[in-house]
């Protein structure tokens, strides 16, 4: 038997192509950083795209409020948000935040220098362990302008991925350094570099194994060389070379299986039951998707941020083909590659690290995704590229044929970064990107989903309906989009069709928040109070920390305002004080806040709410009219007049706030002044487009009859006469003169019949919870004397009054009860 010659354990068989001396490797690294950043130009105008982005910083209180100790700790320490966990993640998520606040621009630069950063090490790294610098640049010049890398770059989401393999290509650079100079120091770094890769994203669980692969090329450890050139000899050369490296992999491995418990225990509730997509589905689709992978790194066109995940698609024919053509290149690699390493490691490599993400174990919904391969892919690169130079080195070649590769070369590299350039163009926005998906899959059910939540947020509710029609089309009968479908619905005036696709949301999913959340709102709309109330409290239970805040702000001020409406002011305050403690300063909160301090006396507070509202705007109207209130039952009335002269005087064509004053004025006993303000309004308003200033006019008119009811009742008809021409449905006009016409003293003045159509009418339009319709509806009814309908009306009004209050009104309301009761009715 022959004796094996004494090798050293360096690698071996590497040989300088033309250009090592002359070409720098500074230089050439600078080309490459240049050339990516220049075709991922696109993305450092690009926004948040709404899928995950805003999860992982815009709507993250704890990233988007920077490095605090406090933050750091929930990153080491969560592991439910996002179904991950990725500490390393957050905390640079959070340094990008404190650097440039939420803007998504600086977060962009930098997911897309992280990925020039691992460019650039991989050239090295591939260069440091080959000698081979122009197959390593053509190697890490694909990675840096593939289309398919397009999606680990241009979402911002997926820094994990481009942090997590920046830490594994040092993983590997310090642990050749250990396998070429038996480097203690070197192998620790590169386990400490693992762990942090790890805990960026846990990509890279198979990357012990990958070593292996690199033990065996291009490191071409001692252990791995045959003692003969056979093929038989290599082969076991090989295996028990794996065996004799195995031990030295182990702290290695530990790590692997302790990121792989923590991405079990995160993802458990984003892993699909075998229900949803049946092992024959899962096992089908991985050898389709590692051929499909092949195919899209060939021909990259049509790309889209989700490829849809169906069970009929995988049928025995393509799973068949595929299986046949990954085993034959299997064993073609394993045969050749006996002696050209690469072959086999390229193969390997890419078979390996894609194991993780192949849907063995089905995370989310997708068939495949560009951002699984975005480590694997290089096995087949270096395969390809490694085969090809070493094919030309056994032939001889002239000058100009070298020339004219180099062109081919050059003009391959141009078109990928061009496609690559359009393919950042289409991460702009949310619209863009999935618009691209839908046009380029086919049942993209995901992209529908993202696309119609996105038009609700613009309130474009034809398109939101359109993109949750597309599903019902294809049998597809999801929660999420008849929340969406629901809320455009409503939004449209469709509130019955509305209820029911809501309704069906929650049976579908209980646990949906956003649904019942939803669902809460509508019923608010729809006076459905305590039905309201139990939605939102339900909702309010199941929110988490994955949700916005503004979902969250949302619930909790709808569940406040539906038991403001049952009658439970304090109960609906604690709603709003929550609400609060997510927004402190946002105006709707506050007034409402308020409102309840009103109702429960706190008036003091409910001041100092007010005024941080005007604080912030000081046109606000509607708190001026808070303002009145408040001043009105402490009194200080002519605080209120104070305030609006000064807003008026500040803005002149404030309208409203023109009209409040002269409501206030009336209120107040200044009616002269508060006629000559409200005919001033008239006069001035008589000069505009009609039709644009009609419900205002008729508002004018109604208030200023007001101001007449008593004095004149002649005139007060007269005006709310105009008022319903200028607005036929104004309610409060309409229940106004169904009041002066069933209780003027005035016998000519008086019309009982037509009195109660206009209190029907008023009703009709106020709703059923408005008690001063119910009370005019009474009188009505007493007026044609019918005594016992009157008397439930005005029993009906008495109630809802109950629920806010007004002493003058309760008195009065009692009197006209009693006259019902004695079969009298009530003149004014």
């Amino acid at each position: 038997m022959p004796k094996r010659k004494k090798k050293h354990n360096q690698p071996v068989a590497r040989s300088a192509p033309v250009g090592n001396k002359t070409t720098s490797p500074a230089l050439l690294s600078v080309l490459l950083a240049a050339v990516t950043l220049v075709s991922y130009l696109p993305v450092y105008r690009a926004g948040y795209i709404e899928f995950d982005d805003q999860m992982y910083v815009r709507d993250n209180v704890h990233v988007a409020s920077g490095l605090t100790a406090d933050n750091i700790a929930w990153a080491i320490t969560s592991t439910d948000y996002a179904s991950n966990w990725h500490p390393l993640t957050w905390i640079n998520h959070m340094l990008d935040a404190e650097l440039f606040g939420t803007a998504p621009a600086g977060h962009h630069v930098m997911n897309v220098l992280f990925h020039v950063a691992c460019v650039v090490l991989l050239f090295l790294l591939l260069r440091r362990m080959t000698g081979q610098t122009i197959a390593s640049l053509i190697v890490a010049g694909l990675f840096a302008v593939h289309p398919m890398n397009v999606e680990s770059v241009a979402w911002i989401a997926q820094r994990k991925a481009t942090l997590s393999t920046l830490l594994g290509i040092l993983t590997i650079w310090f642990y050749s350094d250990y396998a070429q100079h038996r480097s203690l120091r070197a192998y620790v770094v590169s386990l400490v570099m693992f762990a942090l890769s790890l805990s960026a994203k846990p990509m890279l669980v198979t990357l012990p194994f990958g070593l292996l692969l690199l033990d065996y090329w291009p490191l071409q450890r001692q252990a791995m060389e045959p003692a003969t050139d056979s093929a038989s000899a290599r082969l076991q050369a090989l295996i028990w070379g794996v065996v004799r490296l195995l031990p030295e992999k182990i702290p290695f491995f530990v790590l692997t299986m302790g990121g792989v418990w923590m991405t079990l225990v995160a993802q458990s509730d984003a892993m699909n039951p075998f229900d949803k997509y049946p092992l024959s589905a899962r096992l089908g689709n991985v050898t389709i998707a590692y051929v499909e992978y092949l195919w899209m790194m060939i021909w990259p066109v049509k790309l889209a941020v989700l490829y849809p995940l169906y069970a009929d698609t995988i049928t025995v024919i393509r799973v068949a083909g595929a299986t046949l053509f990954v085993a034959t290149v299997s064993v073609a690699c394993l045969w050749l590659g006996l002696r050209q390493r690469y072959l086999l490691v390229g193969w390997l490599w890419y078979l390996g690290m894609l194991v993780p993400v192949i849907g063995l174990i089905q995370v989310g919904a997708q068939a495949l995704a560009d951002r699984y391969v975005y480590v694997p892919i290089w096995g087949i690169w270096i395969g390809l590229v490694w085969a090809g130079h070493h094919g030309l080195q056994r032939l001889t070649i002239s000058q100009s044929w070298k020339w004219a590769l180099a062109l081919v070369a050059t003009v391959m590299f141009g078109c990928l970064s061009w496609l690559t350039f359009r393919q950042a163009a289409r991460w702009h926005d949310t619209e863009t990107l999935f618009g691209s998906a839908v046009e380029n899959t086919e049942r993209n059910w995901l992209a529908h989903r993202v696309l119609a939540n996105h038009y609700l947020q613009l309130e474009d509710y034809r398109q939101t309906i359109y993109h949750c029609q597309q599903p019902e089309t294809w049998g597809r009968e999801d929660p999420h989009f008849l929340s969406a479908y629901g809320r455009a619905l409503h939004a449209i005036g469709s509130a019955t069709e509305a209820i029911v696709r809501l309704e069906r949301a929650v049976e579908l999913d209980p646990s949906m928040a956003l649904a019942r959340a939803n669902l809460g709102w509508v019923y608010l709309d729809f006076g459905r109070y305590q039905d309201a109330a139990d939605q939102l409290s339900a909702a309010a239970q199941l929110l988490t920390d994955k949700d916005t805040v503004y979902s969250k702000r949302i619930t909790y001020a709808n569940w406040g305002i539906a038991l403001s409406e049952l009658g439970q002011p304090a109960e609906a305050l604690g709603k709003f004080e929550y609400a609060l403690s997510l927004e402190p300063n946002q105006p709707d909160l506050l007034r409402a806040a308020a409102q309840l301090d009103i109702r429960l006396g706190a008036l003091q507070r409910a001041e100092q709410r007010v005024h941080s509202i005007l604080q912030g705007n000081p046109g606000d109207l509607a708190a001026f009219q808070l303002l009145t209130e408040i001043y009105r039952v402490q009194g200080n009335l002519p605080a209120v007049i104070q305030n609006l002269r000064q807003l008026v005087e500040s803005i002149p064509n404030h309208y409203d706030a023109r009209l409040q004053l002269a409501n206030a004025l009336q209120q107040a006993g200044q009616v002269d002044e508060a006629r000559a303000r409200w005919q001033a309004l008239i006069d001035e308003l008589s000069k505009f487009d009609q039709a644009k200033v009609a419900s205002f006019l008729s508002r004018v008119y109604c208030q200023l009859a007001e101001s007449w009811t008593r004095a004149d009742p002649a005139t007060a008809v007269q005006l709310l006469t105009k008022s319903l021409d200028y607005w036929a449905n104004n309610a409060m006009a309409i229940n106004n003169l169904a009041w002066l016409l069933a209780t003027c003293s005035q016998a000519e003045l008086r019309d009982p019949q037509r009195a109660l159509t206009l209190a029907q009418q008023a009703l009709e339009l106020s709703g059923d919870n408005e008690w001063s319709a119910h009370s005019t509806l009474a009188a009505a009814l007493a007026a044609n004397q019918q005594f016992d309908q009157a008397v439930t009306s005005a029993e009906r009004a008495r109630q809802l009054l109950q629920i806010h209050p007004i002493p003058d009104a309760v008195q009065s309301l009692n009197e006209q009860l009693e006259k019902y009761k004695n079969g009298q009715s009530h003149l004014e």
